[in-house]
């Protein structure tokens, strides 16, 4: 009798399973399309994220973030070798045409000569990084050092000077050839 009713039972489910599968209707799945716009914030927010992470990762490992910083301008150094014959708005160019993607990066430009630059600009991607609560135990602070520190090494592997003053939410900075 218990085997009557489990093979019943069992019937039942197996024949509710094919009917009702059968009387469902495969319907696209609609995604978000993003607009431009949210495209680039979402670019911002990747490159950020992927900076904190390498800071966090080189902390955990026992560096200091001015350590991480020096070892990535080392890496990118052989890239930029092309601006080292070039007055310092060459370099300011190039990476205010990739800083750019960020809508919160504002540059400045107080002075400009063959030898020497002056300005001031906002920290790309700032926004996304939370004081209270820093995303991968990295502070504003450290994203502030790392970038610093970075720019002056590779600024100096072609050549060139980096003198820099922290002003709020600027970044006051000189480049001399």
């Amino acid at each position: 009798m218990k085997y009557q009713i489990f093979i019943s039972c069992f019937f039942i489910f197996f024949l509710s399973t094919i009917v009702t599968s059968q009387e469902q209707t495969t319907q696209p799945v609609q995604l978000t399309q993003l607009t431009i716009e949210q495209k680039a914030d979402r670019a911002v927010m990747n490159s950020i994220s992927y900076m904190v992470f390498g800071i966090s990762y080189a902390k955990s490992q026992g560096q200091t973030v001015a350590q991480y910083a020096e070892y990535c301008a080392r890496t990118t150094a052989p890239f930029y070798q092309r601006f080292s014959n070039q007055p310092p708005i060459g370099i300011i160019r190039a990476t205010h045409n990739v800083l750019q993607s960020d809508r919160n990066y504002q540059l400045e430009i107080t002075e400009s000569t063959d030898s020497t630059i002056t300005g001031r600009m906002t920290l790309y991607g700032v926004q996304y990084i939370n004081p209270e609560n820093p995303f991968g135990g990295v502070t504003v602070d450290e994203c502030y050092e790392f970038y610093n520190t970075f720019i002056t090494h590779l600024l100096k592997s072609i050549g060139m000077n980096y003198s820099y003053k922290l002003n709020v939410e600027w970044i006051e900075f000189e480049i001399h050839k």
